[in-house]
């Protein structure tokens, strides 16, 4: 997706989410499923509400574009129960394009449903309700996407990058020697029986170590569904093949992948974002924060969503160590701005991918150092990351 395009997806999805289009919804744009919508709205209740995906398109494009964003809208019937074009309010070559895409939907008897957006605003608008794909099973749906991790950022548990460059090796040879379909299981057999089965020799669930592992190739997008690697795949293999897995070539294309097919840069502006605001840290005091983290569970607790264990996200006093705080503060604005189904596993998230800990883990330098300054947060090193987006997209240009 380009820089607009994913602008005006995270800025509709805003609206919807603040304006509760569709009730108490929270998002996901990184999930690792076939077809990808651009955005995925997955309900904030005890009982599985149906989800809605999201095929967004930008303004200003030919005609023929709108058309094959509604064939990419309607495949998503086949996993979705709800699925929306997005469309910007606008007249192309004198063709006003959601009525255009209106009169297809109805004449054709579609499911899909229409959404407007201002192309100035991006504030978005239902044209055309989206009526219920009633063959899809939502619960057993639901169970699927939860397995998932659903995101809107890489999921990462504690894999190094020599780990990813070794994965990506052995996808390779598997390709050379192998005719099968699919070679995901394959692959993940013998990499755990050749690795990760020593890394962890008393684990009882190697396949809940397994699908860490499929998941980051998924969410990075180096792999297809029947487990050959993509074009982006095959680029960064090859760097690491001719670089090494240690070298200073193959972690920056590694991480600029991060940053982009990973959600990491989208993420580290949202941060930037609220680290930027007035009274960031509520000028010391915790009233206010544990005010809103009260009037959350209150809200939810209408959709039948149980809170008690997350007793834990109250801070009784503001901790000397500032930086403890920080992570609350984020997890509050984020989950509001729709980022996360758990305060408790937004804040372990930002912990874990997003503070010193993950900068130290991935050898990345996204942050100027690992000091947290109080009032400012931590300061995000934007030259260095431009920096990585510039060359990466020179080194790894798969178009």
């Amino acid at each position: 997706m380009g820089i607009l395009h994913d602008k005006i997806a995270d800025k509709v999805a805003d609206f919807l989410i603040e304006n509760k289009t569709f009730g108490n919804r929270y998002r996901s744009t990184n999930l690792p499923i076939f077809p990808k919508p651009d955005i995925v709205l997955l309900g904030l209740s005890k009982e599985p509400k149906a989800q809605i995906a999201f095929e967004v398109k930008p303004p200003h494009a030919v005609k023929r574009e709108y058309l094959t964003g509604l064939g990419q809208t309607i495949s998503y019937l086949l996993t979705f129960p709800l699925v929306y074009i997005v469309l910007p309010l606008e007249v192309i070559d004198g063709v006003n394009i959601p009525k255009f895409i209106k009169n297809i939907i109805e004449k054709s008897d579609l499911k899909a449903g229409i959404i407007g957006y201002n192309i100035a605003t991006y504030e978005p608008k239902i044209i055309k309700k989206a009526e219920l794909e009633k063959k899809i099973d939502i619960k057993r749906l639901e169970e699927k996407i939860i397995s998932l991790r659903p995101r809107s950022w890489l999921f990462w548990m504690d894999t190094s990058l020599e780990e990813l460059g070794q994965m990506l090796m052995k996808i390779s040879e598997i390709e050379s020697r192998q005719t099968r379909k699919n070679l995901r299981e394959i692959m993940l057999d013998e990499y755990w029986q050749e690795t990760l089965k020593k890394r962890y020799p008393n684990t009882t669930r190697p396949a809940s170590f397994k699908l860490n592992y499929q998941l980051l190739l998924d969410t990075l997008n180096l792999w297809t569904g029947n487990g050959k690697m993509t074009v982006l795949g095959n680029r960064l293999s090859e760097i690491c093949k001719k670089y090494g897995s240690n070298s200073n070539e193959f972690k920056d294309a590694l991480h600029y992948v991060i940053l982009t097919e990973g959600g990491y840069l989208k993420i580290l502006v949202l941060i930037d974002k609220i680290q930027g605001m007035e009274n960031f840290e509520l000028k010391g005091s915790t009233k206010k924060l544990n005010k809103s983290i009260k009037q959350i569970r209150d809200e939810l607790k209408i959709d039948g969503m149980d809170y008690e264990a997350e007793k834990e996200d109250v801070l009784p006093i503001y901790e000397k160590r500032a930086e403890n705080c920080w992570y609350k503060i984020l997890g509050v604005k984020l989950f509001k701005m729709g980022y996360g189904r758990s305060l408790t596993q937004l804040n372990e998230e930002l912990k874990r991918r997003f503070g010193p800990y993950f900068q130290k883990q991935m050898k990345t330098d996204f942050f100027l150092n690992d000091q947290y300054i109080r009032g400012k947060g931590y300061i995000i090193n934007w030259e260095r990351i431009l920096d990585l987006i510039d060359r990466g997209e020179k080194n790894l240009d798969i178009f």
